[in-house]
């Protein structure tokens, strides 16, 4: 004759086990709206921007002879991703000499993309006070800093020949 089979009767607890469907139901309602309200606060700061929360991406590239600054933020707190941010002023300056090459200011923050030596819309440039910035020479080590309610950036870049790669 056979033995019956016994099955090991487990101490801790299982979902829809031993807490029943209501239970389980509930714990997986609870875990959904937990996510819900994180995707939404996420979004929300996303949306808001939370001026000074963090500092300022730049982006320095050149393409044709020009050099182009783009500026970010990491917005989100869960899931951080660039964000274009508006600014107030960017200024350029030599990084050995410490010397200011190119300033730009705006009254009210814009986003642009910059182009050195080309004053966008809603800029007004400061250095140098009239007349064209001095070009830029191959090989040589520039500073960017931009400022933008409550948050400023620091970035340096090195103006590459472009007969070569970068």
């Amino acid at each position: 004759m056979k033995s019956p089979r016994v099955r090991p009767r487990h101490r801790g607890l299982r979902l829809g086990g031993r807490l029943g469907p209501r239970v389980t139901t509930g714990l997986k309602v609870v875990v959904l709206l937990l996510a819900a309200v994180a995707l939404y606060v996420d979004l929300r700061s996303t949306v808001s921007g939370a001026p000074g929360r963090g500092g300022l991406v730049v982006v320095a590239r050149q393409r044709s002879g020009l050099v182009v600054f783009d500026v970010y933020e990491n917005a989100g707190w869960l899931w951080p991703r660039p964000r274009t941010r508006a600014i107030t002023a960017l200024s350029v300056a030599d990084w050995v000499s410490g010397t200011a090459l190119w300033e730009i200011e705006a009254s009210k923050p814009r986003r642009a993309a910059v182009t050195y030596a080309q004053v966008p819309t809603g800029f007004n440039q400061t250095i140098p006070a009239t007349g064209v910035p001095p070009a830029l020479r191959s090989g040589g080590f520039y500073g960017v800093t931009v400022h933008g309610n409550g948050a400023s950036g620091v970035t340096t870049f090195n103006l590459k020949d472009e007969g070569h790669d970068q």
